[in-house]
């Protein structure tokens, strides 16, 4: 894969319908069942979960329903790494993203000014390869945004001050801009106890609620907390404590077993959430 090449759906068909006028369609029914709460201020960092829409879709769809019709034009989308396994920041420089909806456009501009910045932030094309996290964030943001470009970017293996790097060099890069969303992609709890599930995920809600990306990150490191996009969560929370948002909300929480209605023990259950900082 070349820095400029038009990256193909691999999720479409698995993780949400293939067809145009299927996906639209159950993305409209999302978006119009979901119901989060009313926030006051520009929303500048979201976490949303990145499973199958069957799973997490509604979730999702809280947070994307308060992006309709505000003004962004880029979106910055970090991803988790699921496949390669590798440490530091893969940034796409320029080329396009596929969707059943169209194609998102690379902001090669902006993802210039964050290129050279660090050893550790580097354009490592295998990390895009079917890399599922990023590509469901795109249809719903194609569906609530006009005119907007991407940033995509594949989280590694991350120390704290490399996700505080990158936060700030975003920061910088979008300074006085507030047309600039930053999405965390990242479901919750993996594993068998359902009840181990809500208060794990119970857990991480209020650490992410109080701001503190390093308090998430020690959690996450000591394993009290569970998120597999936490790398993108302690970046999105360091943007937006730079970005002088105040205020952190959870828009709406679910797993799996709450989506199937299976509760019974040994059941493998994953955690979604959306959050807003604002």
């Amino acid at each position: 894969m070349r820095t400029k090449d038009i990256v193909p759906a691999s999720a479409a068909g698995s993780f949400y319908p293939q067809s145009r006028a299927g996906l639209e369609g159950m993305l409209d029914a999302l978006l119009s069942k979901a119901n989060p709460p009313a926030l006051d201020g520009n929303i500048r960092a979201m976490i949303s979960p990145h499973a199958g829409y069957i799973y997490s879709g509604q979730t999702a769809a809280a947070g994307y329903r308060l992006l309709r019709e505000r003004p962004y034009t880029l979106a910055v989308i970090l991803g988790a790494d699921h496949h390669l396994g590798f440490a530091g920041v893969s940034l796409f420089l320029e080329g396009k993203f596929a969707t059943p909806l169209g194609e998102a456009e690379v902001d090669a501009e902006f993802a210039q000014k964050l290129t050279h910045k660090d050893k550790d932030i580097f354009f490592e094309p295998a990390a895009f390869s079917g890399e599922h996290s990023l590509e469901v964030q795109l249809p719903f943001l194609q569906r609530v945004l006009k005119n907007f470009k991407i940033l995509p970017v594949i989280m590694g293996q991350c120390g704290f001050g490399l996700c505080l790097k990158l936060a700030r060099l975003i920061n910088d890069a979008g300074a006085g801009r507030n047309d600039i969303i930053v999405i965390a992609s990242s479901d919750m709890y993996h594993g068998y106890d359902v009840a181990e599930a809500e208060r794990v995920d119970r857990l991480t809600l209020a650490a992410i609620e109080k701001g503190s990306p390093q308090e998430l990150f020690d959690g996450l490191r000591d394993e009290r907390f569970q998120l597999c996009g936490g790398f993108g969560a302690v970046t999105a929370l360091a943007f937006a404590k730079a970005a002088g948002c105040a205020n952190i909300k959870v828009l709406d929480y679910a797993n799996s077993a709450r989506v199937t209605g299976n509760k019974e023990q040994g059941q493998w259950t994953v955690g979604y959430a959306s959050v807003a900082m604002y």
